[in-house]
């Protein structure tokens, strides 16, 4: 049995009731305003912007001529801008509806280039009477990569991780019924609140007959509630093993850290090592030394 990955309609869309009911207004006086919308990958933002489209122009033929979609991570310097949406804007529309206007959609936009994000601030402000009344729409991951111009003329609204509930009714569309209660609890854990990434390994789990906890590389809990317990420097040698001989991802790690920390009361050394969790992640996406990093994690208690 084949399931859509992505919802047919606006009211499909799981978890981001907040964003739909603060746009609710807008689509009943079909007018869009610019967008931002901006939060954690597969959270619903690109498919949020093809349901609104969809719901703005049913039409897939009149839909084509309507919207400009483009990925900012392949173009973003200022050709962006000059040859592709300014020659989109001033090509006349086909035919007057009460939605008389575009839209360009800017996926991960905040890859942009700077005087790229200057030359798109220039375009919206531009006279409606000299091209064709555009809107834009804004997606990214981060929201201060963004210029604070383009923030100001734009409603921005923020997209939250799934919750598991959500995940759950996600997952369960693809875990087989026989592999139980379990198997779609374990996914939703993996996912950590990524649609996509639960679809995937919940479809991947089924088809080849593996634990989603082993398929997706999480370190048994058995041993990381044993690595918490050592002493220093034997957690530093076992820290090393686990990641340099046993090839365990140091992200992973860390977030299976955290939630030991956190699933018993917070004493005030958990809460040093959660927020120096906080400052690990930041570091290790910025590419620092895993090692390094999660070392001062385990240790932040001492190190006062």
């Amino acid at each position: 049995m084949v399931v859509p990955e992505r919802p047919a309609c606006l009211q499909e869309l799981l978890g981001q009731e907040r964003v739909l009911e603060l746009l609710s207004p807008y689509l009943k006086q079909n007018r869009p305003p610019h967008l931002v919308l901006y939060g954690p990958a597969g959270t619903g933002k690109t498919t949020l912007a093809r349901l609104l489209t969809q719901h703005l122009w049913p039409d897939a033929r009149e839909r084509r001529s309507r919207v400009l979609s483009l990925n900012a991570s392949r173009e973003r310097t200022l050709s962006l801008v000059r040859e592709r949406i300014v020659p989109f804007m001033r090509t006349g529309l086909p035919t007057r509806t009460p939605r008389n206007f575009k839209v360009v959609v800017l996926d991960e936009s905040d890859a942009l280039r700077r005087d790229t994000q200057l030359a798109l601030r220039k375009v919206l402000e531009q006279p409606v009477t000299s091209v064709c009344p555009t809107v834009f729409w804004f997606l990214g991951n981060y929201l201060f990569k963004l210029n604070p111009a383009l923030l100001s003329r734009c409603l921005v609204l923020p997209f939250s991780p799934l919750s598991d509930s959500h995940l759950t009714t996600l997952v369960r569309r693809h875990v087989p019924p026989e592999a139980g209660d379990q198997a779609a609890a374990q996914v939703v854990e993996c996912s950590r609140g990524d649609a996509r990434v639960a679809v995937r390994v919940a479809r991947d789990s089924a088809r080849l007959n593996l634990a989603p906890h082993v398929l997706c590389g999480w370190v048994p809990w058995d041993t990381v509630k044993a690595l918490v317990a050592l002493e220093r420097e034997a957690a530093d040698r076992r820290l090393r093993e686990l990641l340099d001989w046993e090839g365990y991802s140091s992200q992973i790690l860390l977030y299976q850290l955290v939630r030991v920390w956190t699933a018993a009361p917070l004493t005030l050394s958990a809460c040093r090592q959660v927020a120096a969790a906080g400052l690990a992640e930041w570091g290790l996406r910025l590419g620092a030394d895993p090692y390094v990093q999660l070392r001062g994690v385990l240790h932040a208690d001492l190190d006062v």
